[in-house]
């Protein structure tokens, strides 16, 4: 898999009495294929002022406009810039003017990336993801800084080797990142860092790679017991990545988190999933199903729980037999009237 990922350099000159803001404002990265979004933002009491782009001649981009007036009388004007999909001629200077002494300018710099996903499979003995960076320019050099799942560094040890090697002075290094014995939790994105050095300034770059897991349904309680008038909780645990979404049945029947008496919850992530029975009766005895999937995999695994629905004043009937030695004790018998 390839991208192209574009490295974003704000700078401000403003002179107007009105207040001007950039958004993003920083260093950000984008891939090949995601949105470019920049929004310039004056604060005016002139409804009609209109703020005009000077942008690459290569960029194949969009543009509107959004004024909203505050209590004050101020409006806020903004415009905006998108591109949906990045793309290398997208690269340049972005100004965003109103007036000679009025403009905030923004400078897009490129470079090549080349990413390696993987799949967890059951019993795997190794996962290996990489990230092979580049720049497209003669100037800029490239420093690895490490590896990270979420906000955790990873270093050398049991589990993880780091492999990575710098080519062409600097212009593309290759970072692996191997994991040992995977599990299914393991999933999700890890991060290969760098710093991209120019002569007047340093950049950063953060490559996202993904171990990604069709979802998993833990096994949930085969059924449980409900009580006329209550509330049933059941609950459905999954592992996966990415995002997960679950859906619940009975029988055939899709539950909706707007039906009467259905409500849907979350618990512990995203990807777990609780379905409360409010108000509990007679006819809501039968089988509710969980089902997962995410936008990754098709297959779509489920679990089925029942539910035995009681009325509170239900007796329960015991019948106590004294055992004769060589045993000891007593046998308790119960069931449900």
């Amino acid at each position: 898999m390839q991208h192209i990922a574009f490295i974003i350099l704000l700078s401000f000159t403003s002179t107007h009495l009105e207040k001007v803001t950039l958004e993003p404002s920083g260093n950000i990265v984008l891939s090949l294929g995601e949105k470019l979004e920049i929004t310039c933002t004056f604060y005016s009491r002139i409804y009609a002022l209109i703020p005009s782009w000077h942008i690459p001649k290569t960029a194949n981009v969009s543009m509107f406009r959004q004024a909203n007036q505050l209590a004050d009388g101020l409006y806020i004007i903004k415009s905006i810039v998108i591109s949906t999909s990045l793309q290398l001629g997208d690269a340049g200077k972005y100004m965003c003017h109103m007036g000679n002494n009025n403009h905030v300018d923004v400078t897009v710099f490129a470079v090549f990336a080349e990413k390696k996903n993987v799949t967890f499979e059951w019993k795997m003995k190794r996962v290996d993801l990489s990230c092979n960076l580049s720049t497209l320019d003669n100037e800029g050099s490239l420093i690895f800084n490490g590896w990270h799942y979420g906000s955790y560094p990873l270093t050398e040890g049991s589990r993880y080797t780091i492999v990575t090697m710098t080519r062409f002075a600097g212009k593309l290094v290759t970072s692996n990142l191997v994991i040992g014995s995977p599990i299914r939790n393991d999933s999700g994105f890890y991060t290969s860092e760098f710093a991209i050095v120019y002569p007047h300034t340093t950049l950063s770059y953060r490559c996202l790679v993904a171990l990604e897991a069709s979802p998993i349904i833990l096994i949930p309680p085969r059924s449980i017991a409900a009580t006329i008038g209550h509330t049933a909780t059941l609950t459905c645990i999954v592992i996966s990545f990415p995002k997960t979404v679950v859906t619940w049945k009975s029988d055939s029947l899709n539950l909706t988190n707007d039906a009467f008496r259905i409500s849907y919850g979350h618990f512990g992530g995203h990807n777990n999933s609780i379905l409360n029975i409010n108000d509990v009766q007679e006819s809501d005895s039968g089988m509710y199903s969980c089902f997962a999937k995410n936008e990754v995999f098709r297959h779509r695994p489920h679990r089925s729980i029942r539910i035995y629905v009681k009325s509170e004043a239900t007796l329960s009937r015991s019948l106590c037999f004294i055992l004769s030695p060589p045993f000891s004790g007593f046998l308790l018998f119960s069931r449900f009237l």
